[in-house]
């Protein structure tokens, strides 16, 4: 219950907008991720590999703009990327161990749908440590050794003159076998090859596997099966949560959408947290057969085959059994080699980040994605976000591993020359804990006096163009930021052309409780004081300057303060239609107007003029000030009543008239102070509680109970309720439910 008035002006005078980097120095042997460059000074990166012009996938216009996102990085050896498919075979341009990893054959059943007895020895069927793939060759035709194409796309060796390029051209792959023959699939077999991928328990199986030392950062799931995300697996707990405990680990699941032409997509693509991709072909359109719909997160080219081209990549041309010596190099469709692209790509979004979450990677996709182009049979309501953007996302994913997460002012109504406070909250994104010199921040905060005025002095970038380095600026070395903690971090930006020296403590009244605990600097160069008009703040950090870093979104964390510019002679006390207290003398507060030597105060009331006075400047301004102030005297003592005032002003000439400000003056708000609001009562009676008013004789309680049903509508006067300090009135019986 809340009946108190609750007024809150905030008068704030500059409209910022907030652009924020950060840099951590590490030490050489840190493990935190290096940050990329700009874009424009990323140099795209070309491989060797003998068919590699025939990749369009990889850097045609609809490809992944895959040169770009090499010329960060070409992968890491500490990556894994699960591949879920048929199985692998061994191939000239497919790494041997210990790139490629152990991994197990999860496809459960009879020897006619495991079709593994060759390749294990006679009489061995079902679940075993072998995930190579047999041949998915039967009555549906010849063998596809899509693992191994699908392998080939995310990780073929490259830049060795053979053969095609991988996406990830160092990352570890771990094969998991989940598709018997003719593509067979089961949901369990799928959802125990993602958990044993995530070291995690395969409960309720038999010949479960051995243990998985090589937990996945990847799991690609080529498979799709029928069945609902909410259905029950292995009798206990949704699917859906089975994922979930997947994605908690920090694993990003990448599944297919299916190759049916559907607008229904099956398991685990439909399956909450995972990133569903379907296929485009070579002209930025929906591939025939590719399923599509509000499942479906992303595109990517699976290509088509006889129409504007496949996607080439590792095969064999073996039509039954794997064999020696039939390497080859094929083109295939289907969304199973779309959803390889984002694997791949995401694998190198690990490579530069290490820390970096799904929750990240999604967004990170989501914003860099290609559009559609203009008559593309895809939309973002069928084909996700748009077309992957490789380049964009590995360079978004080179994130700093310390980033802003707010920045407030303090005042948060600076006027023109007033010294304020910035206050600015870092966080520890990384996985280590950052201490000693390794917690090493230096912020710098930039006041634009004169937005369109380019400045080039500093190391700071704005879409390549360099601004004012900052003109205020502290550097600390921090206790510690232990991972996952924030440390909130002041400057001080003041209107001195002197910096401001390190300081142990501060007692500045106007700062209490943000005291910078580590120094603080600050100066300018050319001070001007910041008047009205529209301003803008950067908040930025680095190793003093020692790299050029960009202000773009790969490393920025931006937002926008809508503030109310100063405005010069604005009326500011009374306000417009404020009430104030009875038998009061109020001081009528005002906006300084520049170069203004006199002010004009009118104030009329219930019987007429009460105050028509000309002051100067020098009597009722203060210079460190913005605002000017009076109060008329003893003459001035308000009764009850309506009330309006308005200021003109001499500056060479006088002024016209400001618009009439009205207010009213009568008794003060009255203060509730029990039930507090919104205070849970335990039982179903209440004692109302206000602060006494010495002036008041008599006050009436309301109270409305659900419904709006008036439950109490009382008048007492003040000597039968109220104390010294307080009055107070015992509520009737109150019915379960919300009062007012």
């Amino acid at each position: 219950m809340n009946t108190k008035p609750f007024q809150q002006a905030l008068k704030l005078f500059f409209a910022f907008a907030l652009i924020v980097g950060l840099f951590v120095s590490a030490s050489p042997t840190s493990a935190l991720p290096q940050k990329a460059a700009p874009a424009a000074d990323i140099t795209p990166v070309t491989p060797d590999d003998t068919n590699y012009a025939s990749q369009w996938n990889l850097s045609d216009t609809y490809g992944i703009n895959a040169p770009m996102a090499w010329g960060v990085t070409t992968g890491s050896s500490s990556t894994v990327v699960a591949v879920l498919d048929t199985g692998i075979t061994t191939h000239e341009d497919i790494a041997l161990p210990p790139r490629l990893l152990p991994g197990y054959d999860f496809v459960s059943g009879n020897a006619t749908r495991d079709n593994d007895r060759e390749a294990e020895g006679e009489g061995a069927t079902g679940r075993d440590d072998i995930p190579y793939d047999p041949g998915d060759y039967g009555g549906c035709g010849v063998s596809t050794w899509q693992g191994t194409h699908v392998t080939g796309i995310i990780g073929a060796k490259s830049d060795n003159n053979l053969g095609v390029a991988g996406i990830n051209w160092n990352a570890k792959i771990l094969p998991v076998r989940v598709i018997g023959t003719c593509g067979s699939v089961i949901a369990d077999d799928i959802m125990d090859g993602m958990l044993w991928a995530a070291d995690l328990p395969v409960d309720g199986v038999d010949n479960s596997p051995v243990e998985n030392t090589n937990p996945a950062n990847v799991i690609h799931v080529s498979a799709s099966a029928a069945g609902s995300c909410t259905a029950l697996y292995q009798g206990a707990v949704t699917y859906q949560a089975a994922i979930d405990s997947i994605i908690a680990k920090g694993i990003v699941i990448v599944a297919a959408a299916g190759d049916q032409n559907s607008s229904s997509v099956g398991f685990p693509a439909n399956c909450n947290g995972v990133i569903t991709v379907a296929a485009t072909d070579k002209f930025g359109s929906r591939a025939d057969y590719s399923n599509f719909g509000t499942a479906v997160e992303i595109s990517a080219p699976g290509g088509e085959v006889g129409q504007d081209g496949g996607v080439l990549s590792t095969s064999e041309t073996s039509v039954e059994l794997p064999e020696s010596g039939v390497d080859t190099y094929a083109e295939m469709d289907g969304t199973a080699m779309a959803a390889a692209h984002v694997s791949g790509v995401v694998s190198l979004m690990f490579d530069v980040n290490s820390y970096i979450t799904p929750a990240q990677v999604s967004t990170i996709l989501q914003k860099t994605v290609q559009a559609f182009p203009g008559g593309s049979t895809c939309s973002t309501s069928t084909c996700g976000w748009g077309i992957l953007n490789g380049g964009e996302a590995v360079r978004f994913a080179d994130m700093p591993d310390v980033i802003v997460t707010d920045v407030a002012l303090s005042p948060n109504t600076p006027y023109f020359g007033q010294e304020f406070l910035v206050k600015v909250t870092v966080k520890n994104q990384g996985g280590l804990n950052l201490s000693g010199t390794n917690s090493r921040v230096a912020l710098q905060v930039y006041v634009d006096r004169a937005p369109g005025i380019p400045d080039a002095d500093g190391c700071i970038y704005l879409s390549g163009i360099e601004i004012d380095q900052g003109e205020f600026y502290r550097n600390d070395y921090i206790n510690s930021i232990p991972s996952g903690q924030t440390v909130t971090l002041p400057v001080i930006i003041n209107n001195s052309s002197d910096p401001l020296q390190p300081e142990n403590s501060w007692t500045d009244p106007l700062y209490t409780g943000d005291a910078p605990s580590y120094g603080y600097y600050g100066g300018v160069a050319e001070p001007l004081p910041w008047r009205d008009g529209t301003h803008q703040l950067y908040v930025y950090a680095d190793a003093n300057c020692s790299l050029p870093e960009s202000f773009e979104d790969n490393n920025a964390y931006s937002t926008y303060l809508t503030v109310n510019p100063f405005i010069e002679g604005a009326l500011l006390y009374p306000r417009q239609g404020q009430n104030i207290e009875t038998d009061s003398i109020p001081t009528f507060k005002w906006n300084k107007v520049m170069d203004a030597t006199k002010y004009h105060i009118y104030v009329s009331g219930p019987s007429g003029k009460i105050l028509d006075q000309w002051y100067t400047a020098s009597q009722i301004c203060d210079t460190l000030s913005p605002t000017c102030s009076a109060n008329g005297g003893p003459s001035l003592f308000l009764k009850a009543g309506n009330y309006y005032w308005m200021m003109q002003y001499y500056k060479g000439s006088t002024s016209v008239w400001s618009e009439k400000t009205y207010f009213t003056v009568g008794p003060k708000a009255v203060n509730l102070t029990s039930p507090a609001s919104d205070e849970n009562l335990t039982g179903y009676t209440t004692t109302f509680t206000w602060d006494k008013d010495a002036t008041a004789t008599s006050y009436r309680l309301y109270v409305l109970g659900p419904g709006g049903v008036v439950v109490l509508d009382k008048t007492s006067t003040a000597a039968s309720i109220c104390n010294d300090t307080t009055c107070s009135v015992q509520s009737p019986t109150l019915k379960a439910g919300k009062h007012t």
